[in-house]
C-alpha cells in the first residue's frame, strides 16, 4: 500500500497509460462574517476611487493596524503600492510585485494578518492567474467597481434594511408578547 504518503495523499505511480499527476483541493472553505464583507467591500470600492486616505482610515478604524498609526504616512505607502497597476489590464500588472510591496507595507506598519482572509487572498489570486491567461485584456477597473457599487447597495441600502426588518420583526413581536 506504497500509493498513500505520510501525508495522507494517494497516488497514481506514473505509466505509460497515466503520464501525469493532478491536484484535487477537496476541502478547505472559508467564510465571512458581515462586518468583514462590508469592510472588504468599502475597501475595494474605495480602492477603486482611488480614495487611498479612506483606505488607509479604514485599516485603521478595523484594528488591522494600530490606532496610533500616522494614517498620512499609511495613505501615501497604500498609494505607491496601489497607483502603478491602477487602469492597466491583467496583462500589464505585476502581481508578484504588486504583494511585495503590500508585504513590505504591512509589514512596516504592523498590520496584523486577517485568519479569515487568508483563503480569500489565495482565493483573488488563484483568479487572477486563471483570468490572465483567459482574458489578458481583463479591465478588473471597469469590471469589478459596479459590480462591488451594487452589492453595496444590496448589503447596506433601503433593501438591506427591509430584508432585516422582515427577518427580525416575528422575533421581536414575540419577545414583546412575553413580557406583556
Amino acid at each position: 500500500m506504497r500509493t498513500c504518503t505520510p501525508g495522507t495523499f494517494f497516488v497514481s505511480y506514473e505509466h505509460p497509460e497515466n503520464p501525469k499527476y493532478i491536484g484535487i483541493d477537496c476541502g478547505i472553505v472559508g467564510s465571512l462574517n458581515k462586518e468583514d464583507k462590508r469592510y472588504l467591500a468599502e475597501n475595494f470600492i474605495a480602492f477603486f476611487n482611488r480614495d487611498y486616505r479612506k483606505v488607509a482610515e479604514l485599516h485603521v478604524d478595523s484594528g488591522w493596524v494600530p490606532p496610533d498609526t500616522n494614517v498620512e504616512e499609511f495613505e501615501f505607502a497604500i498609494r505607491t503600492v496601489c497607483e502603478p497597476i491602477f487602469e492597466k489590464p491583467l496583462a500589464e500588472i505585476s502581481f508578484g510585485h504588486v504583494l511585495l510591496n503590500l508585504f513590505n507595507t504591512a509589514r512596516r506598519f504592523n498590520m496584523e494578518v486577517q485568519p479569515q482572509l487568508v483563503l480569500l487572498q489565495k482565493t483573488l489570486l488563484y483568479v487572477e492567474g486563471v483570468g490572465r491567461q483567459l482574458y489578458p485584456q481583463l479591465d478588473l477597473w471597469k469590471t469589478a467597481k459596479p459590480f462591488l457599487e451594487s452589492w453595496i447597495k444590496d448589503q447596506v441600502g433601503i433593501p438591506a434594511l427591509v430584508r432585516a426588518f422582515k427577518e427580525k420583526a416575528p422575533f421581536w413581536v414575540e419577545k414583546n408578547a412575553r413580557n406583556t
